[in-house]
């Protein structure tokens, strides 16, 4: 059996009633959490969020909770995110590039990410269910896929090669189609079942 865990994405904007002292016309919040109140401090090592250049010291990094960044912008902005896992995870990191946009209005916007960790250690397991962790059957969530995974990058409406190896005679090819992905992500470690 694996386990998923779920992580939330998301940010916060409104515009100011005057632009600040930097001529930014909007206040934003980006975060990265569990969902549902889910503490993923348990298995989150630190996060680090890269601004544009234009910003003043743009890697900025977070190494407990709550993984939050507020600053200014004028402009809709991509923002790379890189969490970290304990060493339990046998997963060093994982990437997203968040679009932080803004309106007129006051936005509120959010994303979840599922990771699936595959046989994961008695100690993990119990830091991954303390996160909110489910039980997950990737035979009944994939029944078609089987081989070995590798290193993926998603992005949206683009192909995704996830598949290395695959003995089922109905994948002629192991590069798959990802639909709905509002947001690019990335591993760096082929220990990683799946991300959705």
């Amino acid at each position: 059996m694996s386990l998923e865990i779920k992580i939330e994405l998301g940010h916060k904007a409104w515009k100011n009633s005057k632009p600040n002292k930097e001529g930014y016309t909007h206040d934003w919040t980006l975060f990265v959490q569990g969902v549902n109140g889910n503490e993923i401090k348990h298995i989150v090592e630190k996060v680090i969020f890269y601004l544009p250049e234009s910003y003043q010291d743009p890697k900025r990094i977070r190494e407990k909770p709550p993984f939050v960044l507020s600053e200014s912008t004028s402009r809709t902005l991509s923002i790379q995110i890189d969490v970290f896992f304990c060493t339990e995870a046998k997963l060093n990191k994982v990437n997203y590039i968040y679009d932080l946009f803004i309106t007129n209005e006051a936005v509120t916007n959010s994303l979840v990410r599922k990771l699936t960790f595959p046989k994961p250690s008695k100690e993990f397991k119990e830091k991954l269910l303390l996160c909110g962790g489910e039980l997950v059957d990737p035979q009944k969530t994939f029944p078609m896929v089987t081989g070995t995974l590798q290193k993926c990058k998603v992005e949206p409406d683009d192909e995704i090669q996830i598949l290395n190896n695959a003995v089922d005679d109905t994948i002629s090819t192991t590069v798959k189609k990802a639909y709905n992905f509002q947001n690019k992500c990335s591993t760096s470690s082929e220990k990683l079942l799946h991300i959705l």
